[in-house]
Formats: structure tokens, C-alpha cells, sequence
């Protein structure tokens, strides 16, 4: 469905988002990061937490930020630190 607030389509399942990566990795507002699979989900606080598994991978990610930079920086920032977190571990295969 298409996010009335941020714009883009974003996948929702059971009051979690899903991974959206299939309408632009680094346009959705809600992402997991590049290399997250189909079947990650989760959701994100106001601009400063975000909390998701992604079963395919095995992973399960907390993240509390200090600050609140604004929505399209905290994209960013979820998408980048998401990101940094799966090439850390080794698990950037693209899914």
C-alpha cells in the first residue's frame, strides 16, 4: 500500500512492515537495509528506533539512535547502519 505520510509503497503484514526492497532499495521509508530478504519485517520508533528479524539470514537487529535528524535523514541512517550491519557479519548475498 502506499504510505499517505512518506509517499512510496510500503508492505505492511500483521501491523509489522515487510521488506519493500522490490521498489527501490533506497526509497523506501521503512528499510532494512540492501541486503535484507523478502521475508524481513519489523517496524521503526519516531526517527530513532527501528527493531526487525530476517529469518533467512538468521539475524535479529535493535537499533536506538540518539536524536531525532528529521524523516529523510533517519532513512538514511536506518537504511545505512541496517546495511553496515549485514556486510559486518558476511551476509551481503543479494536475495
Amino acid at each position: 500500500m502506499k504510505d499517505e505520510i512518506l509517499g512510496p509503497i510500503a508492505d505492511m503484514g500483521l501491523g509489522f512492515c515487510v521488506n519493500s526492497n522490490i521498489y527501490g532499495t533506497e526509497s523506501v521509508p521503512y528499510g532494512f537495509g540492501r541486503y535484507a530478504s523478502p521475508r524481513a519485517s519489523g517496524n521503526a520508533g519516531y526517527q530513532s528506533s527501528i527493531a526487525f528479524v530476517d529469518p533467512d539470514a538468521g539475524l535479529v537487529v535493535v537499533g536506538i539512535f540518539n536524536g531525532t535528524p528529521g524523516e529523510g535523514a533517519n532513512q538514511v541512517r536506518n537504511r545505512e547502519t541496517n546495511s553496515a550491519i549485514y556486510e559486518d557479519l558476511s551476509l551481503t548475498v543479494a536475495r
